[in-house]
């Protein structure tokens, strides 16, 4: 039997935020204590500290100051009982991030410090170019509250350790390229742009044995300041089809009624109208990525008002917006800036020409942006525009005296903005649908949205027989499933296929795409070093190995040539072998033999 992936939840399951799952690779281990020469064959997991591979490493971000690691962060308690009985070796080999927000990233500190992670931490250059800045305003936002002395975690949030996981450990990947995230076990991965912020990415890992993809923090549509997820690539023979999908699950049960285009023309008229009335507009909205999409939304709007001035009140947001746009596509904005000195004192004064200024959530409680909300909020002449249900209802409820707003009625005019970086349940389900993949695993959303989702993809993808669960923290699944003893295996070996010629990995992907349309199934291949010794295309319930000799690849043709013996020299040895879980999976065998031949 082949090895596979055993995908533990650390964090992010039935809940939002602390986003961690930890990938086990699992290796075929035959037995020969009874005697027998090895071909009975059984998965068993290599040690755990040689062969993990750890997908985000986040904390709860309303929490950041929480003096309890249980409530903030990743349950490592697991890997903390591994690493105190082997203290020279690294729990994990190797950590992916999906992308640079604190709900992902926010754990690496600790991490790196309790279990002394030594390991590469492999991410996309826009997401390097943001996790400084990310990382150490979430530092910063800590020691606003809890000094150095009297922080348990104190040497996790040093300076010494801010600098080890923001500078030698990160290793930037492209997107699309393959590398090896575990060279001694053939693991490989690719990153594919997931939407959802400058540099996000959903994570492709693959062996010879199984294939996960997890989809990170997901957007099917495209943004001013960057492009939707790559869904296309998912369909590609180059893509290995995943036997597992990890798939947020923050709107699971949210259906936009509005396309992102009526969004922006409401949004512009509002403004526009507020802005001609000579009232002001104050916008809230997360600092990483939305401050920056509303940004070249507004200088949009207004391109042709160049009397407005566009504020962005967290240092954090500029310093991201410019990082961000180092080095990639995304478009800096032009005219919004952070307000100089002489601008404070103005807008503090009441002296003000036409002025948006956008605030991050969190400045809104304290700071410059708090005094603005005081100031502007009890005119009737200002907009608040809030990008976030959870800050409207603060600023909106009884409690906003408690927060440092004005506890007098505020006659602002209150407009809620529906502009989210997540996937809706529609776009999940197209999401899921293309993936091909029979085993989705929901994570990363509230448990009510998860399950909610759970009953509609599972009815959505019924005809396919796809298996949908949703997984809490702790809860594990391996991926390929195990094989049970009523699970037969045929194999069916052809000798001399193609005698006289050599047969082309392009004719096998032509008779494998007529099978996948004909048959509504997927086929994956893989493409192994030599040293491993075989060519592989898998479904769900069917593999075809091809053992090799030689592979080379053409570039001027653009054609690749299998030359392959076995051990008495028959040219082209093809074994076939079908897993009789049911019988459509015989037909689609038989349908691949006689195509082949």
């Amino acid at each position: 039997m082949e090895g596979g992936f055993e995908v533990k939840v650390l964090g992010g399951g039935l809940e939002s935020g602390r986003s961690c799952v930890l990938v086990r690779i699992l290796v075929p281990h035959s037995r020969h204590d009874d005697g027998d020469d090895g071909d009975d064959a059984s998965m068993t997991p290599q040690p755990l500290g040689s062969a993990c591979v750890m997908l985000d490493c986040g904390i709860v971000p309303a929490l950041v100051n929480d003096v309890a690691w249980e409530a903030m962060g990743p349950d490592f308690s697991s890997l903390q009982a591994l690493h105190k009985e082997n203290q020279r070796q690294t729990c994990v080999s190797a950590i992916i991030v999906s992308h640079a927000h604190v709900d992902h990233i926010g754990a690496l500190l600790y991490f790196v410090e309790r279990f002394d992670y030594r390991g590469p931490i492999y991410m996309t250059q826009a997401s390097r170019n943001l996790l400084p800045h990310v990382l150490s305003d979430m530092v910063a936002q800590r020691r606003n509250r809890i000094s150095e002395q009297a922080d348990p975690f104190a040497a996790a949030f040093s300076r010494e350790t801010l600098d080890r996981v923001t500078g030698e450990l990160v290793q930037t990947v492209e997107f699309g390229k393959v590398f090896e995230a575990l060279p001694t076990h053939h693991v490989f991965c690719r990153l594919l742009p997931s939407g959802h912020l400058s540099g996000a990415a959903m994570v492709h890992l693959y062996s010879p044995h199984a294939s996960l993809l997890f989809s990170g923090d997901l957007n099917l549509n495209p943004e001013r300041h960057i492009q939707a997820a790559d869904v296309a690539s998912l369909a590609s023979f180059t893509m290995r089809v995943p036997d597992l999908l990890l798939c947020e699950c923050t709107n699971g049960s949210t259906y936009r009624e509005s396309g992102r285009q009526q969004v922006e023309l409401h949004l512009q008229e509002k403004v526009v109208t507020a802005l001609d009335a000579g009232g002001s507009v104050l916008v809230a909205a997360p600092a990483i990525g939305r401050m920056h999409e509303l940004a070249l939304s507004f200088e949009f709007m207004l391109r042709d008002r160049p009397d407005v001035c566009i504020f962005v009140s967290s240092s954090l947001a500029w310093e991201s917006m410019q990082s961000a746009c180092a080095g990639s596509a995304s478009p800096a904005p032009l005219r919004a800036r952070a307000p100089s000195s002489k601008d404070r004192e103005r807008l503090l004064a009441g002296i003000t020409a036409p002025c948006i200024f956008i605030a991050s959530s969190s400045s809104m409680y304290k700071g410059f942006g708090s005094a603005i909300t005081k100031l502007w909020a009890p005119r009737a002449s200002t907009l608040f525009v809030m990008c976030g249900t959870t800050l409207a209802e603060v600023l909106l409820d009884d409690s906003r005296s408690a927060r440092g707003i004005p506890a007098e009625p505020m006659r602002a005019q209150v407009m809620q903005l529906e502009m989210s970086a997540h996937a809706d349940a529609a776009e999940l389900l197209q999401f899921c649908l293309m993936s091909s993949a029979r085993h989705i695993a929901l994570v990363h959303g509230s448990e009510s949205r998860m399950r909610q989702f759970a009953e509609a993809l599972t009815t959505f993808l019924h005809e396919r027989s796809v298996r949908v669960e949703t997984l809490a923290n702790g809860e594990s699944i391996r991926v390929p499933r195990l094989m049970s003893s009523a699970d037969a295996l045929q194999e069916v070996d052809i000798s001399q296929l193609g005698a006289q010629s050599p047969c082309t990995i392009s004719r096998v992907q032509r008779v494998l795409a007529e099978v996948e349309k004909d048959y509504y199934c997927a086929f994956n291949m893989i493409w192994p070093r030599h040293d491993r010794g075989a060519l592989i295309a898998r479904s769900h319930s069917l593999e075809i190995r091809w053992n090799l000799v030689e592979a080379t690849q053409d570039a001027a043709s653009e054609t690749s040539t299998l030359t392959a013996w076995d051990a008495d020299g028959v040219h082209q040895l093809l074994t076939l072998r079908a897993i009789q879980w049911t019988e459509p999976d015989q037909t689609l065998a038989q349908a691949c033999l006689e195509r082949l031949l």
